[in-house]
């Protein structure tokens, strides 16, 4: 499975090797690598020492990296007599939890897919439960958090219909005019069922790429579906080569925080063949993701021992790979957790993956302009400005960044103000 380049970047050591991952790290990605290579799990298991794990640790890091219900067989199969009831109990939970939510998600696509094909809307699934039912046997084994549906174009308005007359509305709270503003500017429109407790995004096109970039990786998608089996029915989705750059970019533009993206793509070498590597490459050339799919392949290399290696880059680029590695190893382990999303903070931790992941001014500008000029839904909410005016939320943005920043030291003071007060008059 190695690839077939002339002269090859080398190997990353492995991570375990290096001494990186404390015990309850090592435990986890064990678990994980005997799910997706069922085969191999005596040795890579055999190396723990249950002894010397603290088993609510393990678990909290499962759940923060949404692979409680990844370990969860394996720890049933391989561990149950090591691990202490408390922590097994919460396991259990957590993956009782996480495979009745999947259930209601399955149900829900049967319906929309009749619905769909009922209308001809051409459509993939994204991720989610294709993606689990092929790599790790069952749709229960994987967090998926909602139902990603990639339409193809021209026929989003008509998918929306669809969705809404199936009891689904806009999650944003938008008014129509509203609506359309964040349809000009962002990619996809979440859209969620509150009886079924079900959330659908609705995807058009991708964001974060330059040119046509994401439209381009839109297409490929749509054009190399096939049938996948989600429990006893099958939907239209992409499994192989063209999702591999699509997974590599989206895990990296999360700065890697959670390992269950990287498992995604060290899973698709182990369970599925993914085909010629050399083709994956020139295609996540063509979408201007090598950087991340180089990145994606090295992280697997290190975690998971996936036998593949960086293809001939320039120098400065393979140790730009590499830097960018150790800085994920460094940072995506431990009790320290991300900022939650679509915050200000959470905002500003991607700007500065970003950047720190850019090589030259170009792309670093390109990484500021991002940041001030992307729309958010927040900035719909507070700027609901007439039709003839749309052009102006990109050029507010900025406004209302600088405005928060400013705010922000303010609301810091006031809030030290306060607990000094309440300290000062509180009973002794």
């Amino acid at each position: 499975m190695a690839r077939s380049f002339n002269r090859p970047c080398p190997m990353p050591e492995s991570a375990h090797h290096l001494g990186r991952l404390d015990p309850e790290d090592q435990a986890l990605i064990a678990c994980c690598s005997a799910a997706v290579r069922p085969g191999d799990h005596a040795p890579t298991l055999g190396d723990i020492d249950p002894d010397q794990l603290d088993w609510a640790a393990f678990v909290t890091r499962a759940r923060w990296h949404g692979l409680h219900g990844t370990v969860y067989p394996v720890v049933a199969s391989y561990l149950r007599p090591a691990i202490d009831a408390a922590a097994w109990n919460w396991l259990r939970r957590l993956s009782g939890a996480q495979a009745a939510h999947n259930l209601r998600l399955a149900e829900a696509l049967a319906e929309i897919d009749a619905a769909f094909r009922q209308t001809n809307i051409p459509y993939v699934v994204l991720k989610g439960l294709p993606l689990a039912q092929t790599l790790y046997g069952t749709i229960t084994a994987r967090r998926c958090r909602d139902i990603d549906l990639l339409v193809a174009p021209g026929h989003f308005a008509a998918a929306r219909r669809c969705l809404e007359g199936l009891g689904y509305s806009s999650k944003h709270g938008f008014s129509e005019e509203q609506d359309e503003v964040w349809l000009r500017y962002a990619s996809d429109l979440p859209m969620g069922n509150e009886s079924r407790q079900v959330l659908v995004e609705l995807h058009q096109r991708f964001e974060m790429w330059p040119d046509s970039a994401g439209e381009r990786c839109a297409e490929g998608l749509l054009a190399n579906a096939q049938s996948a089996p989600v429990g006893g029915f099958e939907v239209p989705a992409t499994l192989g080569s063209a999702l591999v750059p699509y997974l590599a970019w989206h895990g990296h533009k999360h700065a890697w925080f959670r390992l269950f993206w990287l498992l995604d793509i060290a899973a698709l070498e182990w369970r599925t063949d993914v085909g010629d590597r050399d083709a994956i490459w020139a295609r996540a050339g063509g979408l201007q993701q090598q950087r991340a799919l180089g990145l994606a392949w090295w992280l697997s290399a290190a975690l998971f021992d996936v036998p593949l290696e960086l293809p001939q880059t320039e120098p400065d680029e393979a140790s730009r790979v590499e830097h960018l590695g150790n800085m994920v190893l460094a940072r995506a382990f431990g009790p320290v957790a991300p900022p939650q999303r679509h915050t200000i903070a959470r905002r500003v931790a991607a700007m500065r993956w970003d950047w720190k992941a850019a090589v030259g001014t170009r792309e670093r500008a390109d990484v500021v302009w991002d940041y001030l000029f992307s729309v958010q839904p927040d900035d719909i909410r507070a700027m609901p400005l007439p039709r003839r005016l749309f052009w102006a939320y990109p050029a507010l943005r900025p406004v209302r960044v600088v405005l928060r920043l400013l705010l922000s030291p303010l609301r810091a003071l006031m809030s030290r103000l306060d607990r000094v007060r309440h300290w000062s008059t509180a009973p002794r």
